[in-house]
């Protein structure tokens, strides 16, 4: 009876930790969208002019520039499976190339103390 007991505790154990574990590592944005994060950078005091792109690069569902020239400029991409986020973000580019869940973001490197923080609180 003990044994059983042991086993059943053992059980419940690793299937709480598996929970534990696995229950938050999806990004959550998934279903933000590009208003989303551009209403995220302006609400953080990020002021700046949207401009969706017609030209979607590699499986993007969403994509465009969001800059305020000279202060920043930046590329920014949604996509709808992490493979696709994964597959670009490891592609060469123009400039530097960060991931948040679902999103990518291009900024120029006098941009990126600006841009990165509030990004990668979104």
């Amino acid at each position: 009876m003990k044994s059983l007991m042991k086993k059943n505790a053992l059980f419940v154990l690793g299937v709480l930790v598996f929970l534990l574990c696995f229950s938050g590592c999806s990004p959550s944005n998934k279903n933000k969208t590009m208003g989303d994060l551009v209403e995220h950078f302006r609400e953080n005091g990020i002021v700046g002019f949207y401009e969706p792109s017609v030209l979607y690069k590699y499986g993007a569902v969403e994509a465009g520039y969001y800059s305020n020239q000279p202060s920043f400029y930046s590329r920014l991409y949604k996509f709808d499976e992490i493979k696709k986020v994964e597959s670009f973000a490891k592609l060469g580019g123009q400039f530097p190339r960060f991931v948040n869940g679902y999103f990518v973001m291009e900024c120029t490197y006098e941009s990126m103390d600006l841009l990165l923080p509030v990004f990668n609180s979104f």
